[in-house]
């Protein structure tokens, strides 16, 4: 297995955007809420490209040339009012499913975690959907713990 940081350049962004597409229709098929403009994985990922290696990671593990899943992580502001000015954010992960239970997300978990620590970050949060229980168990097996609970309302 082979974790490849992209660069706006990298030949990688079609299958992350066509992964990106996937992860959002598998949470439509699992009855998780978010839903995905038409356009919205292209749209993602040319904003992505741009911050590429600035203040976003979008990683790819690769074996055998075959892309098998990424990560997004990125440099989250914090107000000004706090002590702590910017905290790692991990956005997405997505591993295609002939590769899942094979460590491939804890790779590349493990891959943003030192990008973090390179860039003087020392807390790494995210946001699971509260029925995403597959999310929460991983994250969960990271020792990640639950600090706060986020509240919506359609109106």
């Amino acid at each position: 297995m082979n974790i490849i940081a992209l660069a706006q350049d990298s030949t990688e962004w079609p299958e992350v955007t066509l992964m990106f597409k996937d992860m959002y229709s598998e949470m439509e098929s699992d009855q998780l809420e978010p839903s995905l403009k038409e356009d919205g994985s292209s749209l993602w990922v040319n904003s992505q490209k741009k911050l590429a290696g600035k203040t976003s990671l979008v990683a790819v593990s690769k074996s055998d040339d075959r892309v098998q899943g990424f990560i997004h992580a990125s440099i989250s502001a914090q107000p000004q009012y706090l002590k702590k000015t910017s905290s790692g954010h991990i956005g997405h992960i997505y591993i295609k499913p002939e590769y899942r239970k094979i460590n491939v997300a804890h790779e590349l978990f493990e891959f943003s975690k030192n990008w973090f620590i390179a860039k003087k970050q020392d807390t790494i949060q995210l946001q699971v959907l509260w029925n995403n229980h597959k999310a929460i168990g991983f994250w969960e097996t990271l020792n990640f713990d639950k600090t706060m609970t986020h509240y919506s309302i359609q109106i």
